[in-house]
Order: structure tokens, then C-alpha cells, then sequence
């Protein structure tokens, strides 16, 4: 069995959470999700609701904020 990868880090001792690789990774995908949410945002009170792809369903009513 061999080990299985690590995450970026050479030293073992460095845990996970502090690992420079997840950090680029965490963010990367926290920047993802937040482009995603500004799509759903209204200028009037609610929100879109998102249709399977992504872009704002405008054939649905808007969630309640």
C-alpha cells in the first residue's frame, strides 16, 4: 500500500489546515461560490432563483429575502 499524496506541503509536521496548497485551494473555491451567489442578488428585496446551470431563472418568482 503506498501513502496516499499530500497536499502540497514537504513537511510533515505542517498540518493541513495551514498547508499553503489548501489555502490557494480554499480561497480559489470561496471566490467560485461567492461569483455564483452575486448571480442569484436582486436590486429589489429577494433573491433569483438559479436554474440548473447557474444563470437566474426569470420564469420563477423571486425567494423572499
Amino acid at each position: 500500500m503506498t501513502d496516499p499524496p499530500s497536499l502540497g506541503a514537504p513537511d510533515p509536521e505542517t498540518r493541513w489546515l495551514q498547508d499553503p496548497v489548501h489555502r490557494d485551494w480554499l480561497a480559489r473555491h470561496a471566490a467560485s461560490q461567492f461569483a455564483f451567489f452575486r448571480r442569484c442578488l436582486r436590486p429589489e428585496p429577494g433573491f433569483h432563483l438559479l436554474d440548473t446551470d447557474g444563470p437566474p431563472d426569470h420564469g420563477c418568482p423571486a425567494a423572499a429575502a
